[in-house]
């Protein structure tokens, strides 16, 4: 979980984890500001690199922030910095090289053992450019391959070699092509194969689909496999997966993911899913969830402990022990 939408910066300082009958968690938030000597106030999206820097995308540009001061590395016009736009995400690679997404038809990375910039940016005259679409996700797969997904061209592959992209979209009458041009999450399912998440695709199918990087193929999620708590439930189930937000693995391999109806979980070893948060309060209650829906983002604190970004209901914590939200 890497962006959030709201920050002035919050770190989190877990002060105490009482494992008491009750369980309560009790966290304390620091917040860095201008007030007390953080350069910036919007922050849109941060990572840390391995010498523990901050590095955040600000109204200011990109950020590097060691505790005490921030430097600033913004648009020059001369490309040998941020590019005019909206810059809104930022990813960090195994190389410990910046990439940078804008709401505009471009990416950028910053390298910063030499404070220098590439673009890659849309030419209508060559297909092997960056799209004409806006960055949904970056990743980078256990093979150093570097994807981007994008909001209405596909998924792409980057060479790193030549700065070309290859372009997977969806073909008509193949049903081992993509779903949808709107690509909302990537996720890696085992070396070689990854999770695609997709918004509002053809048809009624679900919109999770494993690619095969070396086959080049994308095969559906095989949801008739798998049962639910009810016919109703099943539906819901397949509405819920026409808008992916994340598709998170843990250590058992079972996925939690995140809707716009709520977060479900997929035991891929009881071939069950299960709802753990959303729309239906009376069944939700009465297992001691919560019945928010829109879940944007999440991470795992510990194996027993999720934090989960919504929409509207702010940052919640889910104690996986017993089943329940830590509110």
């Amino acid at each position: 979980m890497k962006n959030f939408s709201k920050l002035t910066l919050l770190l989190f300082l877990f002060v105490s984890l009482s494992a008491t009958a009750q369980r309560t968690l009790n966290y304390s938030f620091r917040h860095l500001g201008q007030s007390n000597g953080f350069p910036a106030d919007n922050v849109r999206a941060f990572e840390f690199d391995t010498l523990g820097q901050l590095w955040a995308l600000t109204e200011k540009g990109l950020m590097c922030y060691n505790g005490h001061s921030g430097k600033f590395y913004g648009v020059t016009g001369d490309l040998k910095g941020l590019l005019p736009g909206t810059a809104y995400n930022l990813y960090l690679d195994s190389k410990h090289i910046l990439w940078i997404s804008y709401l505009e038809s471009a990416v950028s990375c910053f390298d910063p053992a030499t404070e220098k910039f590439t673009h890659f940016i849309h030419d209508p005259s060559d297909a092997t450019t960056f799209p004409d679409a806006t960055t949904s996700q970056f990743f980078e797969d256990s093979d150093g391959n570097f994807w981007i997904g994008t909001w209405g061209a596909g998924l792409n592959l980057l060479d790193r070699s030549n700065g070309k992209f290859s372009r997977y979209l969806p073909e008509e009458n193949n049903p081992n092509s993509l779903q949808s041009t709107y690509v909302t999450n990537i996720t890696e399912k085992s070396k070689g194969n990854l999770i695609v998440s997709t918004w509002e695709g053809d048809g009624n199918e679900n919109f999770l689909s494993f690619f095969n990087v070396r086959e080049k193929a994308f095969t559906k999620f095989p949801i008739d496999n798998y049962t639910c708590e009810s016919e109703i439930e099943s539906i819901k189930v397949r509405e819920a997966l026409r808008i992916v937000h994340f598709v998170e693995i843990d250590q058992q391999q079972n996925w939690w993911v995140g809707t716009y109806t709520g977060v479900f979980y997929v035991d891929h070893n009881a071939k069950t899913i299960v709802r753990k948060t959303g729309l239906d309060k009376n069944l939700l209650e009465s297992r001691g969830h919560i019945t928010f829906d829109n879940v944007l983002d999440i991470l795992f604190e510990t194996e027993d402990l999720i934090w989960f970004r919504t929409e509207v209901d702010g940052i919640l914590v889910f104690d996986k022990k017993r089943m329940r939200f830590a509110i």
